[in-house]
């Protein structure tokens, strides 16, 4: 939940030194499930997994530190926390800089206090270089999708995509100083990720998405090298009709030429590497694009991800001003001329994206995969069926290409299929995304309301016939919405499927929820209490219902749907339930 790994174990470049985790789960509940084990088992078996909860109020999380073996004098030392970082605490990274530099990330229990510092060996002497406060959301240090922060071989500074002035921005840190930075990309998008550093280049490339149709592309900026990162924008579209979704692309800044402001309103000019549509004889626009670079920068793989099927294309980066980028090679593709016909044939399913308003002036973008016979124009009407998340920094509304059970219940059984990304959901910058902060089943089960009440309105839309389907956190919106007072006439929807639900905040694990609920308390007692699905069993008495979970969660227990099982039949409800193994 933290890490986002598997695994607490970092070797060294040079292959000289080990950093690892330590985990101190004595102190830390356990959750019991059974195990049905093999048909000959006349008994059951119960197995246990350490699993601290947001709700068991003064229980302690799992004690972590970090410690460093050296190969070569088989020592070990352990790395002592900074002073700002309290006792409950986690490790939200762990980074080797060279063979003798290690960077790590703190984090405070609530995630609302983290620092960054640099480690040395064999000295196992740190220095706090960065800090962060930040009551009012969560904390978000060296969260990468693929390998910020990078770090330039020839001075002490890395590059890291931190939250300013709305959004997340780049930055070029220092390590041998505290909290000495300089912004790169300016707060007019979000940044998602870096991707490629070189020194003799004199440029930076980030990926961003812009919200006008989600999609990702590359920026270019020049810096005393080359830098390539992942960004997300969050300007409208200039065309409402096709603005719904969110689209990525790279862009690179000129830091050689241009200095670097400390100004928040100031930033560098960014040339857009994959917003070109790639003409003859490939005729591709890509709206969804990443990318991978060669060692020298010279080259690199554009991934054409959307709105078409996947198309791979080797290309030849020129870094002056006027030249631009070129396409080298097209490396590979699924949209040539038989599988396109053959995928789209299959899918015969079209994409709308949308923005549709909220609470007012907020617009919330939203995609729907329509029958490929339906005609605005006329009277026939089609089922909805909204596929639900809305969890945090979660983002369903892109223009990547998807082949999915959607496709076929658009083709097959000629239903509308729509999602929806109201607030709390990523890359429309920090205001939107912090708005889910100390409440669930708040704004983004408001906008998820409003979004289906409008597409209810739709000429095309049979309102009689809307159904929900939610995994998850999903899951746990789609029960909120089929029980909403709002709804107890059906007058948003009469039907829902709800997979491996969390059905109460208290009982799924402490990282994730109290990340954004807070730490369970007398102040945030409201806000868990609110999470409860029990307490609208009641309302699901008119309602089709369909549950499905798995005894053997160890993610979201099968405690959850068991509690409102529970209280379904206390009410005499009827409803549907598949166990899962």
């Amino acid at each position: 939940e933290i890490l986002e790994t598997s695994t607490a174990l970092w070797v060294s470049p040079g292959n000289q030194r080990i950093a690892y985790l330590r985990f101190n789960d004595s102190r830390t509940g356990r959750y019991e499930m059974q195990w049905f084990g093999s048909p000959e088992a006349a008994y059951p078996q119960r197995r246990s997994v350490y699993y601290p909860k947001a709700g068991s109020v003064g229980a302690p999380i799992s004690n972590v530190t970090v410690h460093v073996f050296d190969v070569k004098t088989t020592r070990t030392a352990q790395l002592a926390r900074p002073g700002p970082v309290p006792e409950e605490h986690y490790i939200g990274a762990v980074r080797w800089l060279d063979a003798d530099r290690l960077l790590l990330a703190w984090l405070d229990r609530s995630q609302t206090e983290g620092c960054l510092t640099v480690c040395r060996l064999p000295e196992a002497t740190c220095s706090l270089i960065y800090n962060e406060h930040r009551p009012t959301g969560w904390v978000e240090l060296m969260k990468q999708t693929n390998s910020q922060p990078l770090v330039d071989p020839t001075g002490n500074r890395i590059f890291i995509v931190l939250h300013n002035s709305g959004f997340r921005r780049l930055a070029h840190l220092r390590t041998d100083s505290f909290k000495v930075l300089q912004w790169i990309t300016p707060a007019a998008y979000d940044v998602s990720d870096i991707v490629h550093f070189d020194r003799h280049a004199g440029t930076c490339t980030s990926c961003h998405a812009e919200n006008r149709l989600t999609h990702a592309m590359l920026p270019k900026c020049t810096f005393t090298g080359l830098l390539s990162v992942a960004a997300a924008a969050s300007r409208r579209s200039p065309v409402p009709q096709v603005s719904g979704a969110t689209t990525f692309h790279s862009r690179s800044f000129n830091h050689s030429r241009i200095p670097v402001p400390s100004s928040d309103q100031q930033s560098p000019v960014a040339n857009c590497m994959t917003c070109e549509p790639l003409l003859h004889p490939f005729n591709v626009t890509c709206d969804y694009s990443l990318a991978s670079f060669s060692h020298s920068g010279e080259h690199f793989l554009h991934e054409c991800l959307g709105p078409e099927p996947f198309q791979y294309f080797l290309r030849h980066n020129d870094y002056s001003s006027n030249a631009g980028t070129k396409r080298l090679v097209e490396a590979a593709s699924v949209n040539q001329a038989n599988s396109s016909a053959g995928i789209q044939a299959a899918a015969a399913a079209q994409t709308d994206n949308r923005q549709g308003a909220c609470a007012d002036p907020l617009e919330v973008n939203a995609k729907l995969l329509v029958p490929a016979q339906l005609n605005e124009s006329h009277i026939t009407k089609y089922p909805l069926l909204l596929k639900v998340y809305g969890g945090p920094t979660a983002q369903m509304v892109t223009r990547r290409f998807e082949l999915g059970w959607q496709h076929y219940m658009g083709s097959a059984l000629h239903f509308i299929t729509a999602s929806v990304d109201g607030r709390g959901t990523g890359n429309r910058g920090s205001d939107f995304l912090f708005a889910i902060k100390s409440s669930f089943a708040g704004v983004e089960l408001q906008d998820q309301m409003d979004a289906l009440k409008a597409l209810r309105s739709l000429q095309y839309v049979n309102s009689s016939a809307v159904a929900l389907f939610g995994w998850s956190y999903g899951g746990f919106l789609a029960l909120h919405m089929l029980g909403h007072p709002f709804n107890a006439n059906n007058s948003y929807c009469s039907c829902a499927v709800a997979v491996a639900s969390v059905t109460d905040f208290s009982y799924y694990n402490s990282g994730y929820t109290e990340r954004y609920l807070g730490i369970k308390s007398d102040k945030s007692a409201e806000a868990y209490r609110r999470t409860n699905v029990t307490q609208l069993a009641a309302n699901f008495w008119n309602k089709d219902l369909f549950l499905v979970h798995g005894t053997a969660d160890d993610n979201v227990h099968y405690q959850n749907t068991a509690q409102l099982v529970k209280a379904l039949v206390l009410e005499n409800i009827d409803f549907e339930f598949m166990v899962r193994g």
